[in-house]
């Protein structure tokens, strides 16, 4: 008669599965680098492939293959079995449904740290746990350790994914108007790493969500825009003339080569946000949320700190916000205040 698992995680797996995760986590921010270049190599190895595949389809059958979403599934299976090294099962499809026009796998050694090492603490041979305690009940709190290293992955590789979308053979790649890539557990749970929305109108956005949605050359003067939910958002050669926006969510959003003159943010979040190669000219930033482990947002998720990169910056202004987390690289800025000295 084996003893309440409750007692088991109370007294013992919660305190090692916290240790763990935080080594976990420390090392994934220690290695970030090194991980996602494997990743990214990985991923254009595969978008390559597929690419291929499209273009065959093409001229030898006179059929698009469009891909709708891609669907990275980690398989707890591999894990425990011990057949093959933690992976991902990289997914194609062309509609919503279960039917994958092209599939692979690619090595998923990154998410689960030294998972041998903690599969023994908590079995414990030398304290006979697997015999005091169902083994497989253990074996199910193991799984859900593993959905949490998971998540603190997924949460890391959605900033990745900003270095894949501008790779050439995934812009080779035929999406759809809808395309998303998604993060989860094999025929479980996925969570969007990256989406594509053509059908959103930033103009009539006050009070609603824009999530994905992707603006390229869009202009917006002298507007005034309140409570925008954009997170996450892409906007590339974009032009901003004397704009306000007031109380938006601006976390995880991507600019890049945007312009900006006299445009005024207020009561906004930016964790996450990445502006690249953009022109700022006379524009203030009041009353801003710049921290990545801020309350105001999304407790369900994971962020890391703005980024200001290689934009070139004239008489603007950071003032009454919080500045925590905010990262500049390559700047050209004059006449400005705040943290943008």
């Amino acid at each position: 008669m084996y003893k309440e698992i409750a007692k088991y995680r109370n007294d013992y797996y919660k305190e090692i599965e916290n240790n763990f995760l935080t080594t976990c986590n420390t090392q994934m921010l220690n290695r970030e680098d090194s991980c996602s270049a494997v990743w990214l190599t990985n991923m254009r190895n595969v978008i390559a492939k597929v690419c291929q595949v499209q273009e065959k389809s093409k001229k030898e059958k006179g059929i698009n293959l469009y891909c709708n979403y891609i669907r990275l599934s980690f398989l707890h299976i591999a894990t425990f079995g011990g057949e093959y090294d933690p992976c991902f099962m990289v997914e194609f499809f062309a509609d919503d449904g279960d039917k994958p026009w092209a599939k692979t796998r690619i090595p998923a050694m990154d998410v689960l740290g030294d998972w041998q090492s903690f599969v023994k603490q908590a079995y414990r041979k030398d304290l006979w746990y697997a015999c005091y305690y169902n083994p497989d009940e253990i074996q199910a709190l193991l799984v859900q350790t593993q959905q949490k290293l998971l998540f603190l992955w997924l949460n890391r590789a959605k900033y990745w994914m900003r270095d894949l979308e501008d790779a050439p053979e995934f812009r080779r790649l035929w999406v759809t108007n809808e395309f998303q890539m998604t993060v989860g557990v094999y025929r479980d749970w996925q969570e969007p790493i990256f989406r594509l929305r053509t059908d959103v109108d930033l103009l009539e956005a006050n009070g609603k969500t824009i999530a994905g949605g992707i603006f390229v050359g869009e202009q917006y003067r002298e507007v005034v825009l309140e409570n925008i939910d954009a997170e996450p958002a892409e906007f590339i050669n974009c032009y901003f003339k004397a704009a306000t926006f007031q109380g938006g969510n601006f976390a995880d959003c991507r600019f890049r080569n945007c312009r900006f003159y006299e445009v005024t943010f207020q009561r906004c979040k930016f964790a996450g946000v990445s502006f690249e190669e953009c022109y700022w000219a006379g524009c203030e930033f009041m009353d801003c949320d710049f921290n990545p482990d801020s309350e105001a947002l999304d407790p369900t998720k994971l962020y890391r700190g703005a980024s200001f990169r290689r934009n070139k910056m004239r008489k603007c202004s950071l003032t009454n916000s919080d500045r925590e987390g905010i990262c500049c690289h390559e700047n050209d800025i004059r006449d400005c205040k705040g943290i943008f000295v």
